[in-house]
This record gives C-alpha cells, structure tokens and sequence, in this order.
C-alpha cells in the first residue's frame, strides 16, 4: 500500500512468472503430483495475480490490473466454491477495477456477489467486508443509483473508524 509499486510490479511478475514455470514443469512431468499440490499450486498462483492486480491498480493500469483479477478469479473459482473468501476477495478486486474502467453494469452483479459471501464469512464489522461494502457503493453510484450508495459509505466509515484507530491507516483510507 506503500512504497516503490514500480519494484513491487517487478518482483511480484518475477513471482509469478517462476509460478507458471513450476507450472509447466509441473504439467509436463511423467511423475505424479497429487492432486493436492496441484491445487494448492495454483491457489498459490491466484495470490500472485491478485498482487500483481493490485500493484497495476495502484499504478492506474486498469486493464492490465482486470486482467490479473479475473485470472486469479477463474483460478479460484476451479478449485473452491463460489461462496469462498477466496473468490469474495477476486470478485471485490474484480468489481473495484471494473469500476475504474467505468464498467459499473458489470460490476455490480460480482459486487453484490462479494458482499453477501463476505458478511457470512467475516460477519458485519470486519474490515474486509467494509471494503465490500465501499466497491458496492462505487457500482450503485455508477449505475445512478447514489441514494443507496450513502448508507454503505457511512456503514463502512462505521467499521473502519472502530477497527482502525489512526483515521490515516493504510486500510482505512482505500475503503473511503
């Protein structure tokens, strides 16, 4: 959230890149590798998508950033159920980019989508599901539905400003 995100973009394609790699070779071997490591591999190589997502997103490389999302949220989507956080956590990422892009119709459905599987998850105050709520608001805005788009700013300023104590934290301020 932090820092020098040109190196950050570096290293975390450099991760990725060494991921599908392993990948490959992975696909490619005449030994047999349980379908347990396979899986995990691969959940693993959603996590680095996402963080490249992210990393694009804080660039302002929207596209590139979407991109990233939906692969980490296909991955997910083959290995868990669609209810997981997990794949709450790519649709949010997914939404929040779509947004940026202005694709608000298409955001909304995965929003709305990330907001139900994170209240079950992590229930109405944690800050996961504020951040939700935040990509929720950003869609009804886009799609010229700003009345219902102020009750979840406000609920969302609710569970940050009693989560996060310093108003200037690093996860209070993306949820604004």
């Amino acid at each position: 959230k932090s820092g020098d995100l040109w190196q950050a973009e570096a290293l975390h394609k450099k991760v990725r890149s060494m991921l599908l790699v392993l990948k490959d070779k992975m696909d490619d071997s005449d030994s047999v590798i349980s379908e347990e490591v396979s899986i995990e591999h691969d959940l693993r190589l959603a996590v680095s998508h996402t963080q490249l997502g992210c990393t694009y997103f804080e660039l302002r490389r929207y596209d590139s950033g979407l991109g990233e999302h939906q692969a980490a949220l296909q991955i997910r989507l083959r290995h868990v159920d669609g209810n997981d956080a997990l794949v709450s956590e790519s649709l949010n990422y997914t939404a929040e980019t779509l947004c940026a892009l202005k694709q608000y119709p298409k955001a909304l459905p995965l929003s709305m989508h990330a907001v139900a599987i994170r209240f079950r998850e992590f229930g109405p105050s944690h800050p996961a599901y504020a951040h939700s709520l935040c990509v929720l608001a950003r869609c009804y805005r886009g799609v010229g539905r700003s009345s219902a788009a102020g009750p979840l700013v406000d609920r969302c300023l609710d569970i940050c400003g009693a989560t996060f104590e310093d108003p200037l934290h690093a996860n209070f301020i993306p949820n604004l």
